[in-house]
């Protein structure tokens, strides 16, 4: 027979008791829907990130190498061939491990390009930031647009294109376009396609930092006619020739 102290002190504790159990369960159960969140937004961080494709418009990139960037949309392929200075090669070179260029003996180059030719409304603009695209047909939207020309040897000049190439002209000498901004920071990430390598161009910056892919700078110099004219628009990718060569920064993303 219980007495009503001993009553009472077992009623105590077994409310003390289901308390405790009820703050456990509450705890469990705030745990589990913290991780379903964390799970849940995990998820679609990476789904947004896989979904990413190539933005809006036309334009032509150098290719990379391995091939171009991907199949969500038609690369159209092409090359250039530069006739480069007979007399008195001195610093016409490629510093490039990557890209799909050839340099001959003579210092003659051949670059090759990936030119998106169709654009449709459900692609997303260019991402803002600093960083320059060739040219076709026209300049994405957000994009200015600039160009660059080369002095190509005179003398049997043995300049040829073949297949796509970016928007330009091509004969004895070389001028091609191309689409540049500066509405972003070179060092804030942008979001690109990160399935395969690529290229962008430097600007008025360092080379334009994009999300989950690793970055390096290669250089072409092209050796242009002695005495011949330099001739660059104001806005053009970032270039530092001496003298009247014309020497380029890519910026490779694998």
């Amino acid at each position: 027979m219980l007495l009503i102290g001993q009553y009472v002190n077992i009623r105590e504790e077994t409310q003390t008791t289901t308390v405790t159990n009820l703050m456990t369960t509450e705890r469990t159960f705030t745990t589990t829907e913290l991780m379903s969140e964390k799970i849940t937004s995990t998820i679609k961080s990476t789904t947004a990130e896989a979904v990413v494709v190539w933005p809006a418009g036309t334009y032509s990139l150098m290719k990379p190498a391995v091939g171009c960037p991907g199949n969500d949309v038609t690369w159209l392929e092409g090359s250039r061939y530069y006739d480069t200075e007979d007399d008195q090669r001195n610093n016409g070179y490629v510093v490039s491990t990557s890209m799909s260029v050839v340099q001959d003996q003579y210092s003659n180059i051949r670059v090759h390009f990936c030119t998106k030719a169709t654009t449709s409304g459900s692609e997303s603009d260019w991402p803002a930031g600093n960083y320059c695209i060739l040219k076709y047909t026209t300049c994405p939207t957000g994009f200015t647009e600039g160009y660059i020309s080369w002095d190509d040897e005179d003398t049997q000049n043995a300049n040829e294109k073949s297949g796509t190439v970016p928007s330009g002209v091509y004969n004895t000498d070389t001028l091609i376009y191309y689409c540049c901004r500066n509405d972003g920071s070179d060092v804030a990430e942008i979001r690109l396609p990160i399935g395969n390598p690529f290229y962008l161009l430097r600007y008025t910056g360092l080379c334009q930092k994009v999300k989950s892919m690793s970055m390096s700078e290669e250089t072409i110099t092209w050796e242009c006619q002695d005495g011949g004219v330099k001739n660059v628009g104001v806005v053009k990718p970032y270039e530092d020739g001496f003298a009247e060569n014309i020497k380029l920064h890519f910026c490779y993303y694998n």
